[in-house]
């Protein structure tokens, strides 16, 4: 790509930004902005990125195989921006519509014989009473005719004294021989025991706000409805900001579970690709009896009931409303074993009938359900982060642009040479005052138009380098072009031999309209490694490139 059309996209970029920026950023025209500007400046990038394949080293080396791997996964992190970048370009907040308040309404205005019937599920293994007593306090607490809702704790431990509490506390109990299935086994037994149109779904450390089913069920005024999923919300700190002493700081922190709930859903249900998450739900019984229950053939059965759901036609709308509260992870290894498990289930869902690969799904659907951020999330982090290592421990480069290049088809130096040149920067420029006080040299006289200063410009040269190296800066270089024309360049060329430098001839260039004097390498094939440092010529030329 050339330097005009990187320009010229650049500006439209700019242009862009400053366009979306006047917009309010909850407007859609907003949201299209930044997606449009987050894609062009991902497809430039990766223009201008495989644009230097030709560069890139052949054969099966070493070093060959770690820029191709660097550059395989940077690709796959980028198309995956790219995709949430194409994600985010599109948000149905159903909450600052009028359908939940016009639901609720019109359901509020019926009798209580015209209301639909409801079961409350609560799936418990080995949760202890006093965690249960809570959730079901909170289901009996519920704003709903009191005939029309049916409670049921789903035990799958199979204890008898939790029986004896639900009798006490007058809501149902229901168990069954095996854990087949785990979780989705346990609602498959619920579903053909049980009967009401609707199910309200609840984990056994969830606690529901009284008013979760007049907010919901008016969303099943669309008859594709399957599903209507809320944010979860929790009482305690996970252990992950817990660690971090995030949790005394901000209490109410966007942490990632938060911005899937409250951002990425949202934007999921734009594309009818939002999921159930197990939890503070309600649920079509006549969808689920569509699909066969829920999926048993993975380790999480909400996802996977919701992507076959979606292949089927049905869809899962999202209501980004807060209306229960949870209990999070309390401890590390559980914290690792619940993402582990969802991890491990969102994999298996790409191995379904019915998955990303399968049939039934829309191309945005199939795209959102690749799991991708499952296994780029770990690979990325990890590579970014060894890469600054990598290059500076073995001198192996990410990309044949991070060479600092003398001119077309010369070699580049590595970061130690870099480091070398630096370091006998000043010993070259004193060196070359030596020389350039010889009023001829090989049988050549200094220029007499100024350019017998060629010392006080190495000097400057080496003192302007040595101070961007102090100050960690890294400038590429290169000799003026045939795009250069028009300028009149100045050339001061030194070759001095070093046992610990592989690249003996530099330049410094001087910029005529400028004035700017710049170092570059110009050949690293004459390396001589005997000798101290030894200046032998210098000569200066003028005229066009």
């Amino acid at each position: 790509m050339s330097s005009d059309a990187v320009a010229l996209m650049t500006a439209g970029l700019g242009i862009l930004v400053f366009l979306t920026s006047a917009c309010r950023p909850s407007t859609a025209v907003a949201r299209v902005g930044a997606s449009v500007t987050v894609l062009a400046t991902v497809i430039i990038y990766l223009i201008w990125r495989y644009g230097r394949l030709g560069d890139m080293p052949a054969g099966g080396s070493a070093e060959a195989v770690w820029m191709w791997s660097f550059l395989l996964v940077e690709t796959a992190c980028l198309l995956s921006f790219a995709l949430l970048a194409v994600l985010l370009s599109r948000s149905l907040e159903r909450q600052r519509t009028q359908q939940p308040d016009s639901g609720e309404a019109r359901l509020r205005s019926l009798e209580a014989a015209e209301l639909p019937r409801v079961d409350v599920w609560i799936a418990t293994y080995n949760e202890e009473w006093a965690i249960l007593e809570k959730t079901i306090i909170g289901a009996l607490a519920i704003d709903w005719p009191p005939e029309l809702l049916r409670i049921w704790v789903l035990d799958d431990g199979r204890r008898d004294w939790l029986r004896d509490e639900c009798a006490g506390m007058g809501v149902g109990y229901l168990t069954r021989p095996d854990n087949a299935g785990r979780k989705a086994g346990n609602h498959n037994n619920a579903l053909a025991t049980t009967g009401a149109p609707f199910i309200l779904s609840v984990d056994a450390d969830f606690v529901v706000y009284p008013n979760i089913l007049y907010r919901t069920l008016g969303l099943f005024d669309d008859p594709e409805v399957a599903i209507v999923q809320t944010p979860q919300a929790y009482f305690n700190i996970d252990p992950t900001r817990r660690a971090l002493d995030l949790g005394q700081r901000s209490p109410h922190g966007y942490d990632g579970i938060d911005m899937f709930y409250r951002t990425l859903q949202p934007a999921r249900d734009a594309w009818r690709s939002a999921f159930y998450c197990g939890t503070s739900a309600v649920l079509r019984r006549t969808a689920l009896e569509d699909i066969g229950g829920f999926v048993t053939i993975t380790d999480i059965e909400d996802q996977a009931t919701s992507v076959k759901l979606l292949s089927c036609g049905w869809r899962v709308a999202f209501l980004n409303e807060v209306l229960s509260n949870g209990l999070a992870a309390e401890s590390g290894a559980a914290y690792h074993d619940q993402r582990n498990r969802w991890c491990r289930g969102s994999l298996q869902i790409c191995y379904t009938s019915f998955g990303p690969f399968g049939h039934g799904l829309r191309p945005m659907q199939r795209m959102l359900f690749l799991q991708e951020d499952w296994v780029l999330g770990s690979i990325c982090p990890i590579v970014f982060c060894l890469a600054p290592g990598v290059v500076w421990l073995s001198e192996w480069r990410v990309s044949p642009a991070n060479w600092r290049v003398g001119g077309v088809g010369h070699a580049a130096a590595p970061v130690s040479e870099h480091r070398h040149l630096l370091e006998l920067g000043h010993q070259a420029a004193l060196a070359a005052t030596d020389i350039a006080s010889s009023p001829t040299l090989h049988g050549r006289a200094p220029a007499a138009d100024g350019t017998d200063n060629a010392c006080e410009a190495l000097r400057a040269v080496a003192h302007q380098n040595l101070t961007r190296h102090r100050q960690g800066e890294r400038r590429n270089e290169r000799r003026p072009q045939p795009a250069d024309r028009g300028r009149a360049w100045r050339y001061v060329c030194l070759s001095f031999r070093r046992d610990d430098l592989a690249y003996d001839e530099r330049s410094a260039a001087r910029d005529a309209r400028t004035g700017d004097w710049r170092f570059a390498v110009l050949d690293s094939t004459q390396s001589d490694r005997a000798g101290n440092c030894d200046p032998r010529l210098w000569r200066a030329n003028t005229g066009q490139p």
